[in-house]
């Protein structure tokens, strides 16, 4: 079941297509548009204003052009007549939300009647966003796997860690102002270590285990817990090949999102924790340590919390007893540094490590980005990244990756797409934990977001930007599109283009060239030896692309939250809730005869002020 892993595993038009193109891009952004609620900020994202409701009681008109096929919608207006048109055209509406706060379903807009329109199936209006299985985003806790490898699978989000729980000891000070760290002396099948890990399903809980070095590369050590049951343990060939391919992307992943830090938190002092090299906490000193085990103890129950492997910031910490020796303060009884294994540690499930191997060679490059962005992002610059943004960006290692390990589209993060045109409403670019379904769907949206910037922007060059730039969430994503392409886009744009790229599949126009997921791009100005590809995507061929999961999905009880034809297209009148950064796609209906003339009526008379509609004609 390799093949379903995609959703287990926790993003670009050709940089030639691209510049040919993207004066028309700015053009269609620049004209037929109304006036907007939100303003562009020095760094480029939008800053919406307060959600108020807007009075829709004027008309407008709008003469269509082939070269111009894009008209926003200004929140005032209820009637809209377009020009221009041939029989036989299509007319869609994407309505997008380019805030961090959700729009509720009533105060979305939509079409109420229209004249020389043949509409589409109406759907019914609805207060809550829901897929078309049936099940609401917050209610699908019946969220279902078809197959071991199966979509309900996911990486581990280990909870934010806080100095604000540390307790201070008046009654002693610290009794030793350094550690002397004996440094391990690596024999593969012979060294051996306690190290912690997590002990249940929720893994809220932890223990010492024994583990032994396996395997040594150049740059990690791989350590196999002792007490695994036999069909679990991975062989000697599969911990060999963990080592080999993750020594061989170590620099390729390197040169695109930057450096794992090799300093780590030390004493506290001074209310905050001082740095040190290190190999001055840690006995593996700067060697990254991949540790194999039954990821939740779960698997006598059929590997009931589904986690393939995490990377948690506690082990850049010195453990409980290393900070009491050297500072005057200690952690709160659930602080999770308590168990700080201290050092570059990330870990994976053995079970999957030898029966879906590929999947976790992906998920090496998955786990590696998080400890990079720790790195790069808190460490050096001091800033939080939000778990969606980092969830992405490792997805979008695993997607620049994937031709080097030679792993097939069905087990790559585009394995998820399929979730996301059916279940999108759902979930924009955040990230959703109340059900084990909304978890899985948060990987596939921001994948989805992220695999497109990646094609349509300039590949290897933006992932790189937006990983190392000064900010992070949507401003790093474009900060780092207008850095590459000289550009000044907002969020508010960016989802524009997004939207229309999810509705035309022809994205080759002689008046008009569409954004689109359907491009391919590499570049070889990072290493000598890899261009880091990204193929191209159909969203309306996913069923070729993806053939062995179409057919394990097809047979399962889950089939009802996956598409492979094209993201899903709501009837003319359809209201959804605009989840954070979301947006919900219309086919409103087909010009149906010569007329050329085209009346919109819409039935909202109080839509939300910053809900933005585009009607897009094909």
């Amino acid at each position: 079941m390799r093949l379903l892993q995609s959703f287990v595993l926790l993003s670009l038009l050709s940089l030639f297509i691209f510049v040919s193109c993207e004066s028309q891009l700015s053009s269609y952004l620049d004209s037929d548009t109304e006036s907007q609620t939100s303003t562009t900020t020095s760094s480029g994202t939008s800053s919406a204003s307060s959600d108020y409701s807007v009075n829709a009681n004027s008309s407008a008109s709008w003469a269509y052009s082939a070269s111009s096929p894009v008209y926003e919608l200004s929140s005032s207006i209820n009637s809209l007549t377009i020009t221009g048109l041939s029989a036989n055209q299509t007319i869609f509406l994407a309505k997008t939300n380019p805030t961090s706060s959700a729009i509720s379903a009533s105060k979305t807009q939509y079409i109420s009647d229209a004249t020389n329109l043949t509409l589409t199936t109406a759907e019914e209006s609805s207060s809550e966003s829901s897929g078309s299985s049936g099940s609401s985003g917050s209610s699908a806790g019946t969220f279902t796997s078809p197959g071991s490898g199966g979509p309900g699978h996911s990486h581990y989000i280990p909870v934010l860690l806080s100095d604000s729980t540390l307790k201070v000891s008046s009654s002693r000070a610290a009794t030793s102002t350094s550690l002397d760290i004996e440094q391990i002396n690596p024999v593969a099948g012979s060294t051996s270590k306690s190290i912690y890990i997590d002990a249940d399903s929720s893994l809220s809980s932890y223990k010492s285990s024994t583990a032994t070095l396996q395997a040594i590369g150049e740059y990690c050590y791989v350590w196999v817990v002792d007490d695994l049951s036999s069909d679990e343990e991975p062989s000697e060939a599969t911990i060999s090949t963990v080592a080999q391919k993750f020594d061989e992307m170590y620099s390729l992943i390197r040169n695109i999102f930057g450096n794992e830090s090799d300093k780590i938190f030390y004493k506290y002092e001074n209310s905050d924790f001082t740095r040190s090299d290190m190999e001055n906490l840690s006995d593996t000193g700067t060697m990254i340590n991949i540790v194999i085990y039954d990821i939740g103890d779960d698997h006598d129950n059929n590997d009931e919390s589904g986690v393939l492997g995490y990377f948690y910031a506690k082990d850049y910490y010195p453990n409980s007893e290393h900070l009491s020796t050297l500072s005057n303060v200690s952690y709160s009884s659930s602080d999770a540094r308590i168990y700080s294994n201290e050092g570059k540690y990330f870990y994976i499930d053995a079970y999957y490590t030898q029966n879906e191997t590929d999947m976790m060679l992906s998920t090496l490059a998955h786990e590696f980005q998080h400890m990079i962005d720790w790195g790069v992002k808190y460490m050096d610059q001091g800033l939080s990244t939000s778990t969606e943004f980092n969830e992405m960006l490792s997805m979008l290692c695993e997607d620049l990756m994937q031709e080097y390990l030679g792993i097939s589209d069905s087990d790559s993060p585009k394995g998820r797409l399929p979730m996301f045109e059916q279940c999108y409403t759902d979930c924009g670019l955040e990230y959703r934990s109340s059900s084990t379904y909304l978890q899985i769907l948060s990987y596939a949206a921001n994948y989805a977001f992220g695999s497109w910037i990646a094609r349509e922007f300039g590949g290897a060059s933006v992932i790189s930007e937006m990983s190392q730039n000064e900010y992070v969430d949507t401003q790093a994503i474009v900060n780092a599109v207008n850095e590459v392409k000289g550009t000044s886009y907002s969020i508010e744009d960016l989802l524009k283009m997004y939207a229309c790229a999810c509705i035309i599949q022809d994205a080759d126009s002689t008046y008009y060239t569409w954004p689109t997921f359907n491009q391919s791009t590499s570049t070889n100005s990072y290493s000598s030896n890899y261009d880091y590809p990204l193929s191209a995507i159909n969203l309306w061929n996913l069923q070729e692309t993806l053939s062995e999961f179409y057919e394990e999905v097809s047979e399962s009880s889950s089939s009802a939250y996956y598409k492979f034809d094209g993201p899903e297209l709501y009837g003319y009148n359809a209201q959804k809730d605009i989840r954070p950064y979301g947006m919900t796609l219309i086919e409103a209906g087909s010009v149906s005869s010569s007329d050329s003339q085209v009346t919109l009526t819409f039935g909202n008379t109080s839509p939300s002020s910053n809900e933005k509609v585009y009607v897009i004609v094909d």
